[in-house]
């Protein structure tokens, strides 16, 4: 695969063919698009996935495996997002909606409410009760929320993290993520909405600019307490990060100062089973599917290298 080409290409289902040969899932597109499994049926029967469509459903294989055989279950059912300090659902689905299609996983992606902290939380516990094998994600502080929730209320039934950028671990006083959105709240408060995006619009890329002058609007004026909430959230130190026990996907730019990729080395360096993919900002600026594909790319790796055998 080329560098940064984070395309999920391929699904496979083991134990979904006959005599245990795997089956490969191609085609699983957007529009309702059929996808094809080839060698997933008995005598070279082909099975049909469908339902893989562009609203993250998750795609049902039928007809795999010789003598009603089912396939293996893949390892994980549904990939739950949230996003960042100022951002929203929108921006989330839009960043891992493509890859969770890719990979044949519903996609959950969190709105943030004013209680920013103990919203996320809450609706955690509550979209994750019904279902065994959760991936967990998140962009900057939706990031350290899903490793909050892996190293605790959901360890018995997380498969994976997918962390988009982390900005911080332990406490927020010297990120500057946390003082941004400190700032940023008091220019609310103070100035008021429409001058506070003309501020940030004239020192952020347009790009940027765009993103944040449409999900703040969106929010407003919950965006305050958000806001003030963020600033002062802990995240999971590394002392904690060390007593993970799945693997940990992490994608970084080291390139913004907001999101330091000292932060994201470190996040891997104390994780167990850590991959970190790098990306660029203006990259995922102008994709933001590249961020839910790299951490993909960097959670098959790590279940690729779990399957492995090892050396006697």
């Amino acid at each position: 695969m080329p560098a940064n080409d984070y395309r999920i290409h391929t699904r496979r289902l083991t134990g979904a063919g006959s005599d245990g040969e795997p089956a490969e899932c191609t085609g699983a597109g957007s529009d309702g698009e059929r996808a094809e499994c080839r060698g997933a049926g008995s005598d070279g029967e082909r099975a049909e996935c469908t339902g893989a469509g562009s609203d993250g459903e998750r795609a049902e294989c039928t007809g795999a495996g010789s003598d009603s055989e089912p396939a293996e279950s893949f390892p994980a059912d549904i990939l739950i997002v949230m996003p960042g300090t100022g951002s929203d659902a929108d921006f989330v689905r839009r960043a891992f909606g493509p890859a969770a299609r890719e990979i044949g996983v519903d996609l959950i992606a969190l709105e943030p409410t004013d209680n920013l902290i103990g919203g996320h939380r809450d609706a955690l516990r509550r979209f994750t009760a019904d279902h065994a094998r959760v991936l967990v994600g998140g962009f900057s502080i939706g990031a350290a929320l899903a490793l909050e929730w892996a190293l605790g209320p959901g360890g018995h039934r997380c498969v994976g993290v997918w962390a988009a950028m982390p900005a911080w671990s332990g406490e927020p006083s010297t990120a500057l993520a946390a003082t941004g959105a400190a700032m940023t709240a008091t220019a609310l408060r103070t100035d008021g909405l429409d001058a506070t995006i003309d501020a940030m619009s004239s020192t952020s890329p347009t790009w940027l600019a765009n993103e944040l002058a449409r999900s703040w609007r969106a929010l407003y004026p919950g965006l305050v307490t958000q806001l003030e909430r963020a600033a002062a959230y802990r995240a999971p130190d590394l002392d904690r990060i060390a007593t993970l026990s799945v693997p940990l996907a992490v994608v970084a730019a080291d390139d913004d100062p907001l999101h330091p990729w000292a932060v994201a080395q470190s996040w891997c360096r104390a994780a167990p089973r850590a991959r970190l993919q790098r990306v660029g900002l203006a990259q995922w600026g102008t994709d933001p599917a590249v961020l839910g594909r790299a951490c993909a790319t960097g959670w098959q790796y790590l279940l690729d290298e779990d399957a492995a055998p090892t050396e006697q």
